[in-house]
């Protein structure tokens, strides 16, 4: 590339030198010989006649050159809004997946229980799972082939991370599932005594109640809270590790992104003026 760029300036000087000083004298030479061909005027009104055209090509270059740097210049304005648009378009999108899949959602979910109402816990549990599951979606609905090469990582990253918080979902519902059986159990004992002190006439209400009894006799309510207390304490560690890593993995990615695309503006010009 150094060597390109000393040919074109030493042949600009040598152009540069022929046209300033060489056809000049030439000019002068040939008038002080007085011979061959006879004109009316003489070298002097050569001199200016040549002056005054090569000042005029000199300012016909010099405007084409600026015309040629301004549609360079503008282009590079151009690349750098629509890269500047279209990357905080995806970085928005990315940060949208980020939200939607943050464990501190099921923390939130589970910190607001409500005794017998654990079956709205599970709707909002599966609720969660849908939504991290499709986390991604709009934002592969959005970019490039070539623009997923380079967040591929991160989106990998995210989908396994969305994968690993819904595995915690699962067993917490499962958990939430065994509190329900045990509010029917209670349910299911209550009737059971009472279809005792008449069994002839309560006979199916006594063989169903004894059948969820058998069912749920593994069913212990202390151990299943230390479990969702468990469970709550990894999507914390979850919370400090995985998705925090996401967060700092976004950042770096998305700076050496724009750092890439900066470059490229910049090389229009650069390339221009090589």
């Amino acid at each position: 590339m150094k060597r390109k760029k000393i040919r074109r300036s030493l042949l600009a000087a040598i152009v540069a030198l022929i046209l300033i000083v060489v056809i000049p004298i030439a000019i002068n030479e040939l008038y002080k010989k007085n011979t061959g061909y006879m004109t009316i005027w003489g070298a002097a009104d050569v001199l200016s006649y040549y002056g005054t055209i090569l000042g005029a090509c000199v300012t016909v270059g010099a405007l084409i050159v600026t015309i040629l740097f301004t549609k360079k210049q503008i282009q590079r304005d151009s690349f750098i809004k629509n890269q500047e648009e279209k990357w905080s378009r995806i970085e928005a999108l990315v940060f949208s997946s980020l939200e939607k899949i943050h464990p501190t959602r099921i923390s939130e979910i589970i910190s607001k229980v409500d005794s017998g109402k654990f079956s709205n816990t599970i709707t909002e549990l599966h609720l969660f799972s849908f939504q991290a599951k499709t986390a991604l979606d709009s934002l592969f609905g959005y970019i490039s082939g070539d623009d997923y090469k380079k967040l591929e990582p991160l989106l990998t990253s995210i989908q396994t991370a969305a994968d690993e918080y819904c595995e915690v979902v699962t067993k917490l519902s499962a958990q939430y599932q065994k509190l329900i059986q045990l509010e029917i159990r209670r349910n299911a004992l209550s009737m059971y005594n009472t279809a005792m002190q008449n069994p002839t006439r309560f006979m199916n209400d006594l063989v169903n109640s004894k059948r969820i009894l058998d069912e749920t006799a593994n069913l212990n309510e202390d151990e299943i809270w230390a479990e969702i207390r468990a469970l709550s304490g990894q999507l914390n560690d979850m919370r400090d590790d995985s998705y925090r890593g996401l967060l700092e993995r976004k950042r770096t990615i998305f700076a050496d992104i724009n750092d890439q695309w900066a470059k490229e503006a910049d090389n229009m010009l650069h390339l221009w003026r090589n």
